[in-house]
């Protein structure tokens, strides 16, 4: 039932008023001039997101974004579901062992939430130009590809730089885990203002395996989404704009770093300002 709060009668979907009345709710507590609880939930419904790997986060993430409401999403990866996968990729199943992780997600957001409209590719992303063609029209995308660790980073940055859209990316390895930092292009700092991508060549030239928990996975990716409502629906201000929120997982220690936007960084001769 619908919070006694949330007055105003904006005509709304039966359908949303009835699913996602408790977060309807939520997004009542921030009610105010120029923002409503009701308008919030639809533009969940009309948006677009992209989220690029359906690996641990990726899986993650797409199950939240249905649980929330997004009303389209679009993913792509090339892998199939193994065993291993199993206990930081909680959303797949036994039966899904063998099968292209496109497909096993699909499976599972659609038969979780039938409303949704999802597009998957089952294709492995090599340059970003494949990027861009699968996020263009977005209006938020996820980086959550695992590799080519510093080659993925990359695509993924100057593409959205290319289309102009808002992302941000997860990790999650060892005892720390990431979220952020969240860009806007031509706002806020890109990964390469940040000089991220050298750090990630490091760790791409020097691959191991990962120790990760399903746990920290999930627990980045609903800060993640939760950062990504704010910016769709204006409920509040992402606290990962232009920062990225460190955890020590060990200690549960939440630290924040802040970015500048360096001024001789390529992304200010890439950004094209072709989607409004």
């Amino acid at each position: 039932m619908l919070r006694d709060f949330d007055v105003p009668k904006t005509p709304i979907d039966p359908y949303l008023l009835k699913r996602w009345d408790r977060q309807i709710n939520y997004f009542a507590l921030f009610e105010r001039e120029g923002f409503n609880a009701r308008k919030a939930q639809e533009k969940l419904k009309n948006s677009t997101v992209a989220v690029v790997g359906i690996g641990a986060g990726g899986s993650s993430l797409i199950s939240l974004l249905s649980a929330a409401g997004i009303g389209n999403i679009v993913g792509v990866d090339f892998d199939t579901v193994e065993e291993v996968n199993l206990p930081s990729q909680i959303f797949f199943k036994e039966s899904d062992i063998g099968d292209l992780k496109v497909k096993a997600i699909k499976k599972h957001i659609t038969s979780f939430n039938s409303s949704v409209n999802c597009e998957f590719y089952n294709k492995r992303v090599e340059s970003t130009e494949d990027v861009y063609e699968i996020i263009k029209g977005a209006d938020f995308v996820f980086d959550a590809i695992d590799e080519p660790l510093y080659y993925s980073a990359l695509w993924v940055t100057r593409a959205c730089l290319k289309a102009n859209i808002p992302y941000v990316s997860i990790g999650s390895s060892d005892k720390a885990s990431r979220v952020g930092p969240m860009v806007i292009p031509g706002k806020t700092p890109c990964y390469e203002c940040l000089g991220l991508l050298p750090i990630d060549k490091f760790f791409y030239e020097h691959k191991y395996d990962a120790a990760i928990m399903g746990a920290n996975v999930l627990m980045v990716a609903s800060i993640a989404v939760h950062e990504m409502i704010k910016l769709l629906t204006g409920f509040a201000t992402p606290s990962v704009l232009g920062k990225t929120l460190h955890i020590n997982t060990e200690k549960m220690a939440f630290d924040y770093i802040e970015h500048a936007i360096k001024p001789d960084c390529i992304c200010h001769s890439l950004i094209t300002y072709e989607h409004a």
